[in-house]
């Protein structure tokens, strides 16, 4: 499975560029950050840290696409 992380308010990265990617991608699940910033990660929301954290040392993924605050 493949995860896919978007910020709403990205200074850098358009958020409508990781919604195509993820929706390009066979089996992808979207993470939306609706925060500011180029990177969500490790930036205060634990819902993003959490999925993430779970993505990379358990390789799993949301059952569906996940909004954070």
């Amino acid at each position: 499975p493949i995860m896919v992380v978007s910020t709403r308010k990205d200074p850098a990265t358009p958020y409508q560029w990781g919604t195509l990617l993820a929706d390009e991608l066979d089996n992808a699940t979207l993470v939306t950050y609706e925060g500011v910033g180029h990177t969500a990660y490790g930036e205060g929301s634990s819902c993003v840290d959490d999925a993430v954290d779970r993505y990379l040392l358990k390789g799993t993924v949301p059952k569906k696409d996940l909004v954070c605050s």
